[in-house]
């Protein structure tokens, strides 16, 4: 229970802090990158003009991936 009391103490000046002008994204731990690449992939093999907008993955990598 300490533990739990702890974390939900840093709540309220995280969700503060995620409003300030310099706050610029969570990285995606590892596990979360995994999900969002297999989505990501889903979305790409079919086909992006067949998945509904709503449903789309942002493509939020491309600006990280060096092509040739």
């Amino acid at each position: 229970d300490h533990i739990v009391e702890e974390d939900v103490s840093f709540v309220g000046p995280i969700q503060e802090s995620m409003t300030s002008p310099g706050f610029r994204g969570v990285p995606l731990n590892y596990q979360e990158r995994r999900i969002y690449h297999w989505h990501a992939e889903l979305d790409r093999r079919i086909g992006m003009d067949r998945v509904p907008v709503h449903l789309r993955v942002p493509s939020l990598l491309d600006a990280w991936v060096e092509r040739e």
